[in-house]
């Protein structure tokens, strides 16, 4: 809490937003449940030979009511939790910039006119991320998994969904492991942006002198290697990025061959009905995102305090001299 201290102000102000957000948010991760549950009676009818007419209108309306209800309560939370992380983004960067006007002289002597610029967009950025898709996907991970589980583990098979779910941990896991690696990498684009960004101001501000000396091939050079570095630290992050999504997308794609196989058996064995295996298989793809959003909340959370601290520093310095 005390890395909330320099925007525990924002976050009384709008703290009802992101508690409605919140809710809507849980409103539509449980209508979201109720389509497998209609695909379900859907098909059993279906095999049944006992659909109408009726019913197939009634179902269809159904899923379209459920779909536009979704789709309006998803704007809602939307507006709500992601419009406030925009607010907090607006309200942050105007907090800083009035903060470094009030500081000393002195201490921009000792710090880089690049470096406090990536601090007003990078972290900022970051920080912003945390309190908007990062409080959606904390909720997403907690609250749609577990319900999702519970209603496989219950109304389903029991020895089925144990087994389904045996590659989505590990998933999580790689994701958790990978996104440490990301951090760490992460990190180092800031300070390497931060340094490109230092260059690209002092070469514009300094151009007389650096055409008075006829420097500016040396200049371009000195960019370039600077530039280069950013390029580099860039591809070491994207290559993380680039193991990490085939890898989830294969754990994803192994449960569902999982599913197949031993779900299908139990369709054969009449152990489960078809509909049953239908609605199973769709509370899995509902349940593919929210394994990945354990991961992913754990990087952009992480992305996000580290920004924080890094402002938190500024926020901290003090004028030498008060009014």
């Amino acid at each position: 809490m005390s890395k909330l201290k320099h925007i525990q102000e924002f976050l009384k102000a709008n703290k009802t937003k992101y508690i409605l957000g919140i809710v809507v948010l849980i409103v539509v991760d449980g209508l979201q449940l109720i389509i497998p549950k209609l695909l379900e009676f859907l098909t059993d009818s279906l095999k049944a030979d006992v659909l109408s007419m009726k019913q197939i209108y009634l179902y269809g309306f159904l899923i379209i009511a459920i779909a536009i209800v979704v789709a309006i309560f998803r704007y809602v939370w939307r507006m709500l939790i992601m419009g406030s992380s925009r607010e907090l983004e607006f309200w942050l960067r105007n907090k800083l910039f009035s903060h470094l006007e009030k500081l000393s002289l002195n201490y921009f002597h000792h710090k880089k006119t690049g470096d406090l610029m990536a601090h007003a967009t990078n972290d900022i950025n970051a920080v912003r991320m945390a309190l908007g898709m990062g409080v959606v996907m904390f909720t997403d991970a907690i609250f749609l998994s577990i319900s999702t589980i519970f209603i496989m583990f219950i109304s389903i098979d029991r020895k089925l969904t144990l087994i389904a779910l045996f590659p989505l941990p590990f998933m999580t896991f790689a994701i958790a492991y990978f996104g440490k690696m990301i951090q760490k990498r992460f990190k180092n684009v800031q300070e390497s942006f931060a340094f490109l960004t230092d260059k690209t101001q002092e070469s514009f501000s300094g151009v007389r002198v650096i055409k008075s000396f006829v420097q500016e091939t040396n200049e371009v050079a000195n960019f370039a290697l600077i530039n280069d570095n950013y390029l580099k630290n860039n591809m070491s992050l994207i290559k993380v990025w680039g193991m990490m999504f085939p890898l989830v997308i294969f754990m994803s794609a192994l449960s569902f061959v999982i599913t197949l196989y031993f779900g299908g058996n139990l369709v054969i064995d009449k152990a489960i009905s078809l509909g049953q295996f239908v609605a199973f298989i769709s509370y899995l793809g509902l349940l593919t995102w929210p394994m990945m959003a354990i991961g992913y909340v754990i990087n952009v959370l992480q992305r996000g305090m580290a920004s924080l601290i890094r402002l938190n520093q500024i926020f901290d310095s003090i004028p030498e001299v008060y009014d």
